[in-house]
């Protein structure tokens, strides 16, 4: 089985510079915990992931404000990407670091 069978295909995207308030409130209308933060002009070269959870803790836990705050800064990355083709059992084996 491949990895294109288990992966979500609309997922939410933000550019850099977008403030953490924006990706918040694009998280909440597509109902999702996380947005791909994208760096080139196409929108299609993903550089960085940004959750619910790095808003919680970078930004509400140490009181910044989230509309002044970029998501590049709180973003994770390097991101693992892998491709549609790619099978399970080899992107396990990555996503684990082996």
């Amino acid at each position: 089985m491949t990895i294109s069978a288990l992966c979500t295909k609309n997922v939410a995207t933000v550019r850099r510079g977008t403030t953490v308030q924006d990706a918040a409130a694009l998280m909440r209308a597509r109902h999702v915990g996380d947005v791909v933060v994208v760096g080139n002009a196409d929108g299609r070269v993903p550089v960085g992931i940004v959750t619910d959870r790095d808003i919680a803790i970078e930004v509400v836990g140490q009181r910044l404000a989230p509309a002044q705050v970029a998501v590049e800064s709180v973003m994770g990355a390097p991101l693992l990407t892998l491709r549609e083709e790619d099978g399970v059992l080899e992107a396990l084996t990555r996503m684990a670091g082996r």
